[in-house]
This record gives structure tokens, sequence and C-alpha cells, in this order.
């Protein structure tokens, strides 16, 4: 099948920001990951998931948070999406090997603030563990260990989210 015939997966992300403006990125585990692209540099990313058909793209960003780290929507305040997705394509090899019936992944956005104490985090005892590890970081930074496939993305959400961790840090939310 020819690109001109495969479509866009449908996806969302979730920048979740702590009080202190820093935000969640979690590590994939080792096992699930393509060796070509996912050194141990490349390890950590924003949550993020597929959208079910149906399914909101915010709804479906509330659910996989929840089922890969535990965190709930009732443990967070949203504080902007987007309304217009981010697209990215995938290498060559990873498309035929597995993700055939797509060129890449169409993802809405959102940014939330944790309003709990992160101790909920759960990477293991949540309902779909996906990650190995998780870390707060600075948001200026979330483009250093994505990736470079996804790479482009994160730099625009480094401009679209950009302001909310000042906004986050002074209470202004």
């Amino acid at each position: 099948m020819n690109d001109e015939k495969l479509g866009f997966r449908l996806n969302c992300g979730v920048a979740v920001f702590n009080r202190e403006g820093k935000v969640l990125i979690c590590k994939r585990p080792e096992h699930t990951s393509d060796k070509n692209y996912y050194s141990e540099a490349y390890m950590w990313q924003l949550p993020q998931g597929g959208v079910d058909p149906d399914e909101d793209p915010i709804e479906a960003g509330y659910r996989e948070l929840y089922e890969e780290t535990n965190i709930k929507k009732t443990d967070l305040k949203l504080v902007d999406r987007l309304t217009e997705p981010l697209r990215y394509l995938y290498p060559e090899d990873i498309k035929r090997m597995h993700h055939r019936n797509h060129v890449g992944q169409e993802q809405y956005w959102m940014a939330a603030v944790l309003m709990v104490e992160d101790s909920i985090i759960d990477l293991v005892n949540c309902p779909d563990p996906s990650f190995e590890d998780w870390k707060w970081i600075d948001f200026q930074r979330i483009d250093e260990s994505v990736v470079p496939f996804k790479l482009e993305v994160y730099r625009q959400l480094k401009e679209v989210f950009g302001d909310w961790p000042e906004k986050i840090r002074t209470g202004d939310y």
C-alpha cells in the first residue's frame, strides 16, 4: 500500500506540570523500544496514547494518562489544549515493522497541572504499565531526550505551552 492510501493514527498527549512548573516525562522500557531509534538518550517522552473510535481526544488523554501513570482526571486541572493536532511521520522501517496502516501520528495535546502529591504516580500498579521510570524536568528541556522523529512536535509544544511553567509557578492558572 502506498503512503497516499495510509492515514495518520489518532493520538493524544498530555503535558503534566507539577506546581513548580516542571513537566512529567516517562521512560519507555528498553525491551519495547526499537533499538534503531530508542537508545538510552531517546527513551523519554511525555505521556501519550491512542484515541479509540468515537472517543474525544481530550478524554482519551485522561484515560491514557491514568492507564499508564495512575494519574486520574480528578487529580488534574486542565490549563490548555490544542484545538488542532500536531503530526509526525514514522521512519520507513518503523512503519514497515509496526505501523503498516499509518504514515505517522496526528496528536492532540493538552496541558494540565497535577493538583495532588506526585506519590500517586505508579507505573507498576496502573492498568496498562508502559513506562519504567519517571521524573520532573524543566519544560524547555523536553526535546533533549525524545526520539528524533518526534522532535519537531516537541519543539512546537515548547512554543505553544511555553508560558505555562511560569504561570504555574506564580499561581496564575
